[in-house]
């Protein structure tokens, strides 16, 4: 930012373990994350936390510095689910946009569906969302492009054994990805192949 202010970039990774990540446990798994080791580095590492027993639990916990007794968002907010950010409390987007800042948020949200819970009405600029299978949401995905500059990654959940096995029922996005030129990655064939020095 012009005036000195630090960018924030916050990555947030659900069901990561300490030794996921070679910043943290100096490659006690026997492999590197490089890319992400080089960000930690050149920054911030956030080392104290509780972890909270819902994705979007802990996601709301960070976003809103309140314990989920105060959020009330301790499940998964599936569609249609009428959990959400209140009206009266701010999120850190909220909190950072009187000082100049740009704000996002990209990947899943899982704070409900409704439209007073979107990221927009709570401070975020720009929302990247997929709600678990985001095959019916071709609006969203198609919203990933609709600004310059623009990213759009899907991750295809094909691997039962090791992940979640989204491929049935995934064909709107895969065929909206395949028109648009999008990155599908596939969790069984080239999820470590991704994160490769």
């Amino acid at each position: 930012m012009p005036d000195g202010k630090p960018n924030i970039l916050v990555i947030w990774g659900d069901d990561i373990g300490i030794t996921n990540l070679s910043c943290y446990s100096d490659g006690l798994m026997g492999y590197r994350t490089p890319n992400i080791d080089r960000i930690a580095n050149e920054g911030m590492r956030f080392t104290d936390s509780y972890g909270e027993q819902s994705c979007t639990a802990g996601r709301a916990a960070f976003i809103s510095g309140q314990s989920v007794y105060r959020t009330g968002m301790s499940q998964v907010g599936a569609p249609g689910f009428d959990i959400g950010w209140a009206a009266a409390d701010p999120t850190i987007a909220e909190l950072l946009k009187p000082l100049g800042y740009a704000t996002g948020q990209f990947g899943k949200n899982h704070f409900g569906d409704l439209n007073k819970y979107l990221p927009t009405v709570h401070g975020f600029d720009r929302p990247i969302l997929a709600v678990g299978n985001s095959n019916g949401d071709i609006a969203m995905l198609q919203y990933t492009h609709a600004a310059e500059p623009s990213l759009c990654m899907l991750v295809r959940h094909d691997d039962a054994d090791r992940e979640f096995d989204y491929a049935t029922g995934a064909e709107k996005a895969l065929g909206e990805a395949n028109t648009q030129g999008w990155t599908v990655v596939s969790i069984r064939e080239d999820w470590v192949t991704v994160f490769e020095t």
